[in-house]
């Protein structure tokens, strides 16, 4: 059913992308649109009052082809018996009590009407849940609605207080009321139904997900954060005037495009609190210069001293806030919310916090309005500021474990700085863990000689690096390659990574950069395929078909594939493993041989904790000729 499904929805998708109505693949909506259908073909009627028994009952219900109507954006009833007038299963703005079967790929939770085999998704829960909540949208197999209150929780939410006093209601976080553990194997779920729906790959053609990587810090790891706020409404004929009083400024409230005001963000870093403070006394001093809204950027920088402590460094885990005119702040970052005791489930993996080792912190006031967080350790000071000009230089630290083996084991720290309005991974705490798993993968694993010495069976020696942005990749994985190449669009961000790979000693006979468009890149790459890894990190709509048709030309050795939208990333394995189908196989065909590839692994990274968002990567290896039929 399901082959038949994905096949029948391609068609669809091709249909409705003539006719101009094709919903993006990976996005929010076809996301929820594909499970939607998914649990219309699972469920099981149970009673006649619209609830259903979910747990592990076996399906009962063959996705149709009206379903797959739906999932593309047309309404056609069930070919069950279901009348054609089928009506809305709740009035609009009616309350309504439902019960939550599942979580939903998006971060919502999916409760089932099965007097009109009708979907409602309300935010905010999860399965167990029984909820009060407000219809406000019907769209065909589905409705969305508020939620209002939870009147009898669910297990999963025991021993879980949300540490955020907004949630529930803004559209940031989606997550507060789990577990942890449980929502780093919420992502592992996440990422399966990403490669089952959107890659259109078979099941022995997948392997099984890998534990998802947790984030050292649930809370206070947000190195960016972007709140906004409304400009004075327009009148016609009128000349717009600046704001008549200070304006909200937040984020948007859940399901409306209205802005709720937020004086703290508790997913933010210590120092971007302090700014958020900062930034909001500004605009509300100066709301009446501004005739049309506008976002706020907070971005941290960290300058780090190497050397010993100085001699009144305080013992692990004491704290001492030093200030001038500032209300006292509490540390978030090394609050007992952040250590990680219970990490002991399995299928689940989180590295050490990075402040374990944290010696003394201080909060001072250099000049006024300008705040500094300093952290000292045993072997560095970092002095944290921050930024709100998208045009001025922030900068990081990321350390990558070259041997795991050793003792201790062996590092490298760079540093890297970027424009801080351009585009930078924003969980610190876990981007070094996230590079050295990188690290690890980027060569196959080692054969042993008759000398028992390891050797790379590929003889791969040159790295290419696509959407390369600031050098994070080129930079970080250069020591295991001979020459290391990054390309991207921004040109603005090719020339920051040129000067990152001077910052950490990097000459460009190993690491060089190209500003250039990555969908032309290949043509023009002076390694030998046969000899290359390709890492590619695209944007969240992933790569577009001409450069999946000049990688696969080029087909490098060995591709690791990260991606911010495992959905996208999905569909783009798919076209490595076994190509495009339908007009683009025919243009291909036309364009001479292609290389496919086959999966190694998959696993999801917790770069956003609390949220529903997961970054997945992907290894795959190149089929050689004559071997294609191996692939599937």
């Amino acid at each position: 059913m399901k082959r038949n499904l994905q096949k029948e929805i391609a068609r669809k998708r091709r249909k409705l992308e003539r006719d101009g109505r094709f919903l993006p693949e990976g996005s929010n909506d076809e996301v929820i649109e594909f499970e939607v259908v998914e649990l219309l073909s699972k469920v099981k009627l149970d009673g006649t009052n619209g609830n259903t028994q979910y747990g592990d009952k076996e399906p009962a219900v063959a996705a149709t082809n009206s379903e797959v109507e739906q999932a593309l954006g047309g309404f056609k009833p069930l070919s069950d018996g279901i009348a054609n007038d089928l009506k809305p299963p709740a009035e609009l703005g009616q309350e309504v009590e439902l019960e939550i079967v599942q979580l939903s790929s998006t971060g919502d939770g999916l409760a089932y009407n099965g007097a009109m085999n009708h979907i409602i998704i309300v935010p905010f829960s999860v399965p167990g849940d029984r909820v009060l909540a407000k219809v406000w949208k019907w769209e065909g197999r589905h409705s969305l609605a508020d939620f209002i209150k939870v009147i009898h929780p669910s297990h999963k939410r025991d021993g879980v207080t949300p540490q955020c006093k907004y949630f529930a209601k803004c559209s940031g976080c989606q997550l507060q009321m789990l577990p942890y553990t449980e929502q780093l194997e919420h992502k592992r779920e996440i990422v399966r139904r990403a490669f089952q729906n959107f890659s259109g790959l078979k099941p022995e053609q997948i392997p099984e997900v890998e534990p998802t990587m947790g984030s050292p810090m649930e809370y206070g790891y947000r190195t960016k954060l972007t709140p906004h706020f409304d400009g004075p409404k327009r009148v016609r004929g009128q000349q717009r005037a600046g704001l008549q009083e200070p304006p909200v400024i937040g984020y948007n409230m859940k399901g409306k495009r209205q802005v709720m005001d937020i004086e703290s963000c508790p997913i933010g870093t210590d120092i971007l609190q302090q700014g958020l403070r900062i930034e909001r006394a500004k605009v509300e001093k100066h709301f009446s210069q501004y005739k049309n809204g506008a976002t706020i950027l907070l971005r941290e920088s960290t300058q780090r001293e190497y050397g010993q402590p100085r001699e009144n460094a305080k013992a692990p885990n004491s704290k001492e806030t030093t200030e001038a005119k500032a209300d006292p702040v509490s540390f978030s970052t090394f609050s007992p919310t952040q250590t990680q005791t219970d990490i002991a489930k399995p299928n689940t993996s989180i590295p050490s916090n990075p402040h374990a080792n944290l010696l003394n912190t201080q909060l001072t006031h250099p000049t006024a309005g300008h705040p500094t967080i300093t952290t000292t350790y045993p072997t560095h000071t970092d002095h944290k500021t921050y930024t709100s000009d998208n045009s001025a230089l922030a900068t990081e630290y990321v350390t990558v474990t070259i041997d795991p083996n050793t003792t201790p084991p062996q590092t490298r720290t760079y540093k890297f700085t970027n424009i801080a309005g351009s585009f930078f991974q924003n969980n610190n705490s876990i981007l070094g863990p996230f590079t050295s798993y990188i690290y690890s993968k980027c060569l196959p694993p080692p054969t042993t000689t008759s000398t028992n010495t390891p050797e790379n069976p590929a003889n791969i020696k040159y790295l290419l690096d696509a959407y390369s942005g600031s050098g994070l990749f080129t930079l970080t994985l250069s020591p295991l390659f001979t020459s290391s190449l990054g390309i991207d669009v921004d040109a603005r961000s090719i020339s920051s990574a040129r000067q990152n790979a001077l910052a950490n000693a990097l000459p460009d006979t190993s690491c060089g950069f190209i500003d250039a468009d990555a969908s032309a890149l290949f043509a023009d790459v002076p390694y030998p395929p046969d000899q290359t890894l390709c890492v590619i990190d695209p944007p969240r709509k992933g790569c577009d078909r001409a450069f999946l048709r000049q990688l696969r030309r080029f087909g490098p050795r060995r591709v690791v594939y990260v991606s911010c939208n495992v959905h996208s990333q999905a569909r783009d394995v798919g076209v490595l493993v076994n190509g495009f189908t339908g007009r683009d196989a025919a243009e291909e065909d036309e364009e001479g041989y292609m290389y496919k590839y086959v999966v190694e692994s998959v696993r999801g990274f917790d770069f956003f904790p609390q949220t529903g968002h997961v970054e997945g990567v992907c290894v795959l290896n190149r089929v050689e000729m004559g071997e294609e039929g191996e692939s599937g």
